[in-house]
């Protein structure tokens, strides 16, 4: 078995027990492993070959670090459970220390600020900074909101049905969201009754269908000079903020 073949089995056992995002950001790091030892069979890597893949990439964040940490050591574990491997080389792999975080929520005034330099013709990337600055909703939410997930009203707004973390539904009012229901409310006239609400603009370098974190935090250009906030508006999608005082998550 090869490094393909060991994580195509992989993922598609941990189709239902991984969400999409999962999935996705586990294949990347797997991926990149895969091109560190691209020749060495999987029955012959040991640990210190996977100390040197995690060893070649210690510039990046720790939390990153750490998923790809937690990619291996799933993934090889899978692969000794399965009998494909003679012994799980990750049971020694030493912890990576991850500092604690503190959010640094921007404040409101830098907030509109953002949301102002985006351009009005830009409806789609307008209402997710909305939604995300109104609701409090995570990326990972508002990016997998389908079409008929939105229920509209005219008394209080209405609510939004959403899939958040394990898989777990929960129920987005928009009672205190007016400018979310109004840009929503544009939005869908553009969209089917079906799919997806934020969608990949091919035009811009995107792809076609549901949009992902990795889309969102995928940089481009852009930046609100008197704040000196840098928003990126190219393709696929702007990154501008995943916090600040009005979010509740």
């Amino acid at each position: 078995m090869d490094w393909i073949e060991l994580i195509e089995a992989f993922l598609a056992a941990k189709q239902h027990a991984f969400s999409l995002n999962t999935r996705r950001a586990y294949r990347y790091d797997l991926m990149a492993c895969a091109q560190v030892l691209p020749t060495l069979p999987i029955r012959e890597i040991t640990v210190s070959h996977l100390r040197l893949f995690l060893d070649a990439t210690t510039d990046l964040a720790p939390t990153t670090l750490a998923r790809r940490k937690a990619a291996l050591r799933s993934c090889f574990n899978w692969a000794y459970q399965q009998d494909l491997l003679d012994a799980d080389p990750t049971a020694k792999l030493e912890a990576i220390p991850i500092g604690e975080r503190h959010p640094r929520p921007l404040t409101e005034k830098q907030v509109e600020a953002i949301l102002a330099a985006i351009s009005r013709k830009e409806l789609r990337n307008r209402l997710l900074l909305t939604l995300l600055y109104e609701t409090g909703m995570r990326v990972g939410e508002a990016l997998g909101l389908q079409v008929q997930q939105v229920h509209l009203n005219d008394l209080d707004g209405g609510y939004l049905r959403i899939v958040g973390k394990g898989n777990k539904e929960r129920v987005i009012p928009l009672i205190d969201a007016s400018r979310s229901v109004a840009l929503l409310r544009k939005m869908l006239k553009t969209l089917g009754r079906v799919g997806p609400l934020f969608r990949g603009d091919v035009s811009k370098g995107g792809r076609h269908g549901e949009l992902t974190s990795i889309d969102f935090f995928n940089p481009g250009r852009g930046h609100v000079p008197a704040l000196g906030v840098f928003v990126f508006f190219d393709a696929p999608f702007p990154f501008a903020f995943s916090s600040c005082s009005k979010l509740k998550a």
